[in-house]
């Protein structure tokens, strides 16, 4: 099995400049795990995911049943180089020039915990407040958009994203993100991604079991594409490493991002 750094990671830890996962050349993903509880913690929910998901019939099997269709495959995990790595999905696998958008939902990442310190949280709910997501609901956390018409890629730094930190520049990246000079229109993108959120919403609308705090929404299409077609337009949920289940109550702080988003979405493709 042969592998490489992920090409494609729009955010995330990086390792020397590159990217810090892994794919191989069937369509997994490999995501090392960091040190301590943060790597534990996203490892063991994608293990109590499988675990629910395989209870005999049950209210909360159903409801981790549907979760998994919002989340890459889990395949387990393996060592490499004496470093845990978690394997799902490879989301990008399939694409020819892959256009992806990191989106951080919900309007805090901070929460209350035995392992989260007052400073912990007291830095957590600065950040929020300086990057947008306490006024919007979600921050864009980075962008990979293939220009068509120009036959390359446009990617800026972690501090340019970071800097988006109200309204109106955020909805003109939203529209950036649709118009890579193909021709097609932005609602031909976000027609479909819209249609996949509104099934993530109803979910979210209805479970108690499971809460996500910095967790994203990737969001892809065919960046090569110049018919609606061809665009393979995905939102996935990603980024599990300060989310639980069991937890007996609605996420609003996730599903009130994700209404926020949904909304700029509708307003950047005049939909």
């Amino acid at each position: 099995m042969s592998l490489k750094p992920s090409e494609h990671q729009v955010a995330g830890h990086m390792k020397g400049g590159t990217a810090a996962t892994l794919v191989d050349n069937e369509g997994k993903f490999y995501k090392p795990l960091q040190e301590g509880p943060r790597g534990a913690r996203e490892y063991e929910f994608y293990e109590t995911v499988k675990g629910n998901s395989m209870q005999e019939k049950s209210s909360k099997k159903e409801c981790t049943g549907t979760l998994q269709t919002f989340m890459p495959t889990y395949y387990g995990s393996t060592t490499i180089d004496g470093v845990k790595h978690i394997i799902v999905q490879d989301i990008n696998f399939g694409y020819d020039k892959p256009s992806c958008l990191d989106l951080k939902i919900g309007f805090r990442t901070w929460y209350e915990a035995p392992w989260n310190s007052d400073d912990w949280i007291s830095n957590r709910k600065a950040k929020d407040e300086r990057e947008g997501l306490t006024q919007l609901g979600f921050k864009l956390c980075g962008m990979n958009l293939w220009l068509q018409s120009e036959g390359r890629y446009w990617k800026q730094e972690r501090d340019y994203w970071r800097s988006l930190a109200t309204r109106e520049p955020v909805v003109e990246e939203l529209r950036r993100f649709a118009c890579n000079g193909s021709g097609l229109a932005a609602r031909e993108i976000y027609g479909p991604a819209l249609s996949q959120l509104e099934a993530i919403s109803r979910w979210f609308e209805t479970q108690e079991e499971y809460c996500f705090y910095g967790c994203s929404v990737l969001m892809t299409y065919e960046g090569a594409a110049v018919a609606a077609e061809d665009l393979k337009v995905s939102c996935k949920l990603i980024d599990f490493a300060h989310s639980f289940g069991g937890q007996q109550q609605k996420d609003m702080n996730f599903l009130g991002g994700l209404r926020s988003v949904m909304s700029l979405i509708k307003e950047a493709a005049d939909i």
